[in-house]
């Protein structure tokens, strides 16, 4: 991973992945608590939020963080196998850490802000947005 951090692109990326990840998830956390202070429940916000804030991040990520230019339903759908393993993640540490052992939800999801956007960005940086290596690729 610090070799990694050593490569000037890779460290801007992360810098501004970083970044975008602050503003959009301290307003999704922002609405969150305000939703679950209203009695919906926790894991049911998480996943409502979940989505919406994925489907703002495809674009944020894709051209602010990641400069991706090629198009075609193969990033999209990469970028979406992403999500669906960093909600596996948010969901289950929601599950056992509050549902099993009765941590407060809000300082749970507030870890797994953390947790999730480090998975998502190597997810991001390696398989969604990874410059694809032939024509064949960039046209899928």
């Amino acid at each position: 991973m610090m070799r990694l951090l050593r490569n000037k692109k890779t460290l801007k990326q992360f810098f501004l992945y970083g970044i975008t990840g602050v503003v959009l998830n301290l307003l999704g956390f922002g609405v969150y608590v305000a939703i679950t202070w209203f009695g919906v429940e926790p894991k049911l916000t998480m996943t409502f939020l979940y989505s919406l804030g994925a489907m703002i991040s495809f674009f944020v990520n894709k051209h602010l963080v990641f400069g991706v230019q090629y198009t075609g339903y193969g990033v999209f759908v990469k970028f979406v196998l992403a999500h669906i393993g960093g909600y596996i993640i948010n969901f289950l540490l929601l599950y056992y850490f509050y549902g099993s052992i009765g941590y407060p939800h809000i300082l749970v999801q507030l870890a797994a802000i953390f947790i999730v956007g480090l998975y998502l960005f190597i997810a991001f940086k390696f398989f969604v947005f990874k410059k694809p290596s032939s024509i064949l690729e960039r046209s899928i």
